[in-house]
């Protein structure tokens, strides 16, 4: 399992759609979702997973703005000072909100992907990510441990309809 980097294991778990626009709206609504899910987290388990999740939508969104030519989506610089855990999730759902209403645009209007300003924002969810996560004492080790071991368990061989219906790692419960 883990002779795979995490980018490999996000791509080879993710369910693409047939061209960028349906993928990336697939990306940007699964990052949306799980931020959604994360401001309802209890506790420290639920909240690396939620947050272990949107990782895994943020990282094969960088994966496809890779494969449509972006310039390292992943390289961004360190932010300089640190926002409170309600702002910073402010803060990523407006951020990751402007992901979505882009992929709509890209998607149901057939608009041009804005590249600079996709991986710009992309970037700014990754750096609200990490300071979120070091806020709350998470590393992005045990972040990817733990999304990698959950999704292993439900997509043993890379994703299928049958296993997302299934949900081996939930006992097949939402």
């Amino acid at each position: 399992m883990l002779s795979l980097t995490y980018r490999e294991f996000v791509n080879s778990r993710f369910k693409r759609g047939p061209d960028f626009p349906s993928s990336f709206m697939h990306a940007a609504v699964g990052l949306l979702g799980e931020l959604l899910e994360l401001q309802n987290a209890n506790s420290r388990e639920h909240l690396v997973e939620e947050l272990g999740d949107a990782r895994f939508y943020w990282v094969q969104m960088g994966v496809l703005l890779e494969e449509l030519g972006a310039p390292n989506p992943f390289h961004y610089p360190p932010r300089w000072e640190y926002l409170s855990l309600p702002s910073n999730l402010a803060s990523l759902l407006d951020d990751a909100n402007y992901l979505l209403d882009q992929g709509k645009k890209i998607w149901v209007y057939n608009k041009k992907p804005e590249i600079g300003s996709l991986v710009v924002f992309h970037s700014k969810v990754g750096n609200l990510l990490d300071e979120f996560a070091s806020l709350i004492n998470i590393s992005d080790h045990e972040l990817e441990v733990n999304n990698m071991e959950k999704l292993m368990k439900r997509y043993p061989q890379g994703y299928t309809d049958q296993a997302a219906q299934a949900r081996a790692d939930k006992g097949g419960k939402e």
